[in-house]
């Protein structure tokens, strides 16, 4: 089962959350409902009314609210909840917050995100990322630009933990929940009953990551506008799943929604979503496995 946040950490994230004036209604007013298929592999959907209430309210960011919140935790160092001054990234909750403890890392450097930008030092970048989630509970989550990201310019990852979900239900899960995998290559492996293009990797090897992703730009990108290819990427129990985008969103799902946590914008949409409804949703997105050689690219 997953392991909560370590508790110094989610208090810091409280007091920070209280700091900025994020109210727990933000993070606790959420429905649930499980959306199962054929196979092990399922998915929570879930809404939260007041999240939805604040981004209708939000409009004036800055060009680049990232460094906004880097120059506000310069001022008062409560938004830093790891507070550590050697450590590349800034951990501040997410103003937005899905669930208890959601946050962000954030570069302290600006820098664009790395599938913006050819990897340069990605897979020292992501170990230092996953041994962070490892030290702490969080699960690190990537979107990129054409696939769930707004701010493509700067670098940033989606910390979360879903084990309020887990242990509300007795099993893991999505991505977590899988139990049947086939080899891709050593060290690569695919989830059986996931019908989309995607790639698994073992955490202790993130080089095997970058060369993944540097390849399926190099294969692929000339494809998109922008000449790289929107994917996600999403740390769990099994790996960490790297899954390509088909076409470019501006808005919309992401890492987490395919890693099996199935956001719905109101209670509207959470009473009508379907394990086929939500299925049908992500091949509009994502490739097909026959759509795209994985092999080739590792």
């Amino acid at each position: 089962m997953t392991s909560p946040i370590r508790k110094d950490i989610l208090k810091r994230w409280h007091d920070a959350a209280d700091f900025i004036g994020t109210p727990s209604e933000a993070y606790s007013l959420r429905k649930t409902k499980v959306l199962k298929g054929k196979g092990d592999y399922f998915l929570i959907a879930y809404s939260n009314p007041y999240r939805q209430k604040r981004y209708q309210a939000s409009s004036n960011l800055e060009d680049c609210v990232l460094c906004e919140v880097l120059n506000r935790s310069k001022e008062n160092n409560i938004l830093d909840i790891f507070k550590d001054e050697k450590f590349p990234f800034l951990i501040t909750p997410n103003i937005y917050p899905l669930i208890e403890g959601a946050s962000i890392a954030i570069s302290k450097i600006k820098k664009p995100m790395f599938d913006v930008k050819t990897p340069n030092n990605l897979a020292n970048e992501l170990e230092t990322l996953f041994n962070f989630g490892d030290e702490t509970g969080f699960r690190i989550y990537h979107n990129s630009f054409g696939m769930g990201a707004t701010i493509p310019e700067h670098e940033h990852y989606h910390l979360l933990n879903f084990s309020p979900f887990t242990n509300g239900l007795g099993e893991e899960f999505g991505f977590d929940g899988a139990r049947d995998f086939l080899e891709i290559v050593l060290g690569v492996k695919k989830m059986a009953g996931f019908p989309f293009a995607h790639a698994i990797f073992e955490q202790k090897d993130p080089a095997k990551i970058e060369y993944f992703i540097r390849k399926l730009n190099e294969a692929h990108g000339r494809n998109y506008e922008f000449g790289r290819v929107p994917n996600s990427l999403a740390q769990g129990q099994n790996g960490i799943l790297i899954v390509p985008a088909k076409k470019f969103m501006k808005k919309g799902r992401g890492a987490g929604d395919v890693a099996g946590r199935w956001y719905c914008v109101d209670e509207d949409a959470l009473e009508k979503a379907t394990f086929s409804s939500a299925f049908e949703e992500l091949g509009e997105i994502l490739f097909k496995e026959d759509e795209m050689n994985v092999k080739s690219l590792l």
